[in-house]
């Protein structure tokens, strides 16, 4: 996983083929598809979209993050991969990511969770 994230660094944020939702589609093909229960806000797709994972106590490597109530990436080896509007795909330290975002939480795929 970690080449392929690294792979993706630098493409470009498009908010309707490549956001941070589709960015950890395309990262974690057996992650559920925001189509499976996209609504008209990104704060309601969230509230969702989480309900297809299985939340984590702690954060472990391959794990989705969610920052705030609209964004979410993906952490590895330290760091939150995730695509940002101002420079599409980036790696952020954790610690960065915590003084930047109020409320993180992570999660995992739910082992049952077929695409």
């Amino acid at each position: 996983m970690i080449t392929r994230l690294n792979n993706a660094i630098g493409t470009p944020y498009d908010a309707v083929d490549y956001h941070c939702y589709s960015f950890i589609e395309d990262m974690i093909p057996e992650a559920p598809r925001l189509s499976e229960v996209h609504e008209m806000t990104a704060r309601s797709d969230m509230v969702r979209y989480v309900g297809l994972f299985s939340k984590c106590d702690v954060v472990v490597d391959g794990c989705i993050v969610t920052m705030g109530d609209s964004h979410v990436g993906i952490y590895h080896s330290g760091y939150v991969y995730h695509n940002s509007k101002q420079d599409g795909v980036i790696a952020q330290p954790l610690r960065t990511i915590k003084m930047l975002y109020s409320q993180l939480a992570y999660y995992q795929v739910k082992p049952h969770h077929k695409s």
